[in-house]
């Protein structure tokens, strides 16, 4: 069951190969937000392949919560542009105030690709929120 394919997906995440690390953070995005799965991904995220980081972003990007958002927020301090852009993408399917907060800085980001990304993500939070919570978070502005 899910117990056994985590602990398989836990030794894989020790694997010298980038290709199986990739893979294991895309399954995590089947599994939720498990607390194991969250820690897998946060030792993930300072893999010094800017692919695996990336990948990881996208995977708690689907995940959200509070964890996904502290480990997003390292990765957007990442130097490679890739995995900045991921982040900013991962935000936007986030949502909330934490992800608008780290939306507004990535939009400097001296990167023209990781900025634009940032304000696609922040315009698509506001266009799906209802009016009713715009009201409720006005920090958000």
């Amino acid at each position: 069951g899910g117990e056994k394919a985590l602990k398989i997906l836990e030794k894989l995440s020790h694997d010298e190969d980038t290709g199986v690390k990739v893979k294991m953070a895309e399954a995590f995005i089947k599994i939720g937000k498990e607390e194991r799965a969250l820690k897998i991904l946060e030792k993930l995220s300072h893999d010094e392949d800017s692919e695996v980081k990336g990948r990881v972003a996208k995977a708690l990007g689907e995940i959200g919560g509070e964890e996904a958002l502290k480990i997003l927020e390292k990765l957007s301090q990442d130097k490679d542009s890739w995995v900045k852009w991921r982040v900013a993408k991962a935000l936007g399917e986030i949502g909330g105030e934490g992800a608008v907060k780290l939306l507004k800085k990535l939009m400097v980001d001296e990167d023209e690709a990781v900025g634009s990304k940032a304000a696609k993500s922040l315009d698509y939070i506001f266009k799906n929120l209802k009016k009713r919570e715009l009201f409720k978070h006005p920090s958000v502005f």
